[in-house]
């Protein structure tokens, strides 16, 4: 939940993880390829798939959540009774602020309907954790 705030502030942690990385392989200043070898995501990736897999685990197990997630993320076709070609997206509620954008319930249903749709079908989590993770170190 660290990472949920704006870059500017975690600009020096950032920093300091590229050249713990960087000293680790023995890498050149100027490279940008830090994060492969180590099969590790930077940090704003890491936090995106973090709410990812939240959002996974909400729709697909929920079961194995508190509570309070049950009803978190809702789908475009509960809100509207019409069939419209985002009726599987998740209802994103408008934010009013950019703290709103950042909160969970915002972040995580836009996070979620910019997938492609291949991602989206139920597997296990162990194997949703692989492919989003091949994803996003991908982007």
């Amino acid at each position: 939940m660290y990472a949920n705030t704006c870059v500017t502030y975690l600009d020096k942690l950032i920093k300091l993880n590229n050249k713990i990385l960087r000293i680790l392989q023995n890498f050149p200043i100027r490279t940008h390829d830090l994060y492969t070898k180590f099969n590790v995501l930077p940090l704003d990736k890491l936090h995106n798939h973090q709410i990812i897999l939240l959002v996974f685990k909400c729709l697909n197990y929920a079961h194995l959540l508190p509570p309070l997630y049950a009803n978190y993320f809702v789908l475009n076709a509960e809100v509207h009774d019409y069939n419209t070609r985002a009726s599987t997206n998740l209802h994103v509620r408008g934010p009013r602020s950019t703290f709103g954008q950042r909160c969970i319930r915002c972040k995580g249903s836009m996070l979620w309907n910019r997938l492609p749709a291949r991602l989206k079908l139920p597997s296990s989590i162990p194997v949703f954790k692989r492919k989003i993770k091949k994803y996003l170190s991908s982007q």
